[in-house]
């Protein structure tokens, strides 16, 4: 559809106007490299729930090829992506942990959720929260 540009646009206006499941994310805390979060949303027997931790912002030094000698920026660095039962959508703790190699970093870290349907995999329902470390 990408290369479509009038599929495209006919697929962003539906999409726009379908609902959505309801979904939040209550209790969003880092501790030691742990973010400590719930989500509400109703229950769905047709989709799962999927969490991502990104860094809001990260850079890399280039060694070699074309970039060699530049410093790329980067946005929204998806570090952790998991799947979770969407059973664990009705405000119980969860947590998850992050990859030690980013702990140096005292960027904020972007935790989003989102239901996605296991049939057709289409995202139903999505939250973003930001965390500070």
């Amino acid at each position: 559809v990408g290369s479509n540009f009038a599929a495209l646009r006919d697929a962003v206006e539906s999409a726009v106007h379908t609902s959505k499941s309801q979904i939040e994310i209550k209790n969003a805390q880092w501790a030691e490299g742990i973010v400590h979060f719930s989500v509400l949303a109703s229950p769905s027997p047709r989709a799962t729930l999927i969490v991502a931790l990104a860094e809001d912002a990260t850079r890399s030094v280039v060694a070699r090829g074309e970039n060699a000698g530049r410093t790329l920026h980067h946005v929204a660095v998806v570090r952790v992506l998991k799947q979770l039962d969407n059973k664990v959508t009705d405000g119980r703790p969860l947590t998850l942990s992050f990859p030690d190699h980013a702990h140096a970093s005292t960027t904020p870290v972007r935790l989003v959720v989102f239901l996605a349907d296991t049939d057709t995999g289409h995202v139903i329902g999505v939250a973003q929260q930001t965390v500070n470390r």
